[in-house]
């Protein structure tokens, strides 16, 4: 009885130990990420990332303790190859592609030891630690701008005339500019974020899924 429990909770054990170790390996990167974290407020819901993955994957024991592991080794190049990536990023101090090839390493560990089946049986809770890398601030500017131009746009159905200057515009009232903080990625982010969690409990098909990851993109915008 004792084997048998053993063998079941074998890939979770796995699972559990594989995410960890390779953050904690990996320990410049992971600071490197918790203290984007803990300084802008953006990408904060990074501290829940990795609770909330192993929380999505305790919740699956049960059926996975059904599924058997075929490891296939073959992807450990691709670990191999990620690590030389990191490496390389490391000596040049792109801290984003260090903490992309981290995560990327985690996933195709897993899927070395544990095999397909069970990869793509887990593969949302896999896939969100991605979420925990603080990406979006390319996308500021480009939303500062969507924010000025739709300002601009809407105020003129209102009849007021206004003069715009790129980020920049004059209204009878005064002068008014966008900022950083009216960019929205902040609130893209944690919309997506959420959401992205959300359709994952509440929605059974993909189809459904992406339909409603696709409004939280649409939505803050």
């Amino acid at each position: 009885m004792k084997r048998k429990i053993s063998e079941n909770n074998r890939s979770l054990i796995l699972i559990l130990f594989i995410i960890l170790i390779v953050p904690a390996l990996f320990y410049q990167t992971t600071l490197a990420m918790a203290k984007v974290w803990w300084v802008n407020e953006t990408y904060t819901h990074g501290f829940l990332i990795f609770p909330i993955t192993l929380w999505l994957i305790w919740g699956k024991r049960d059926n996975l303790s059904k599924l058997h592991q075929a490891p296939e080794p073959i992807f450990l190049i691709v670990t191999f190859l990620l690590s030389c990536l990191w490496l390389i990023s490391s000596l040049v101090d792109v801290k984003v592609a260090m903490q992309l090839c981290m995560i990327s390493i985690i996933l195709t560990l897993l899927l070395a030891i544990l095999g397909r089946k069970i990869f793509l049986y887990l593969i949302f809770p896999f896939l969100f630690l991605y979420f925990a890398v603080p990406l979006g601030q390319s996308l500021i500017p480009v939303l500062m701008e969507f924010t000025a131009n739709a300002t601009v746009y809407l105020v003129r159905l209102t009849g007021i005339p206004i003069y715009q200057d790129g980020l920049n515009f004059i209204l009878p009232s005064g002068s008014w500019s966008v900022v950083e903080e009216c960019s929205g990625v902040r609130y893209l982010i944690a919309t997506m974020t959420l959401g992205t969690v959300y359709s994952y409990l509440t929605y059974a098909t993909l189809k459904k899924r992406l339909i409603f990851i696709a409004f939280t993109i649409i939505v803050p915008i």
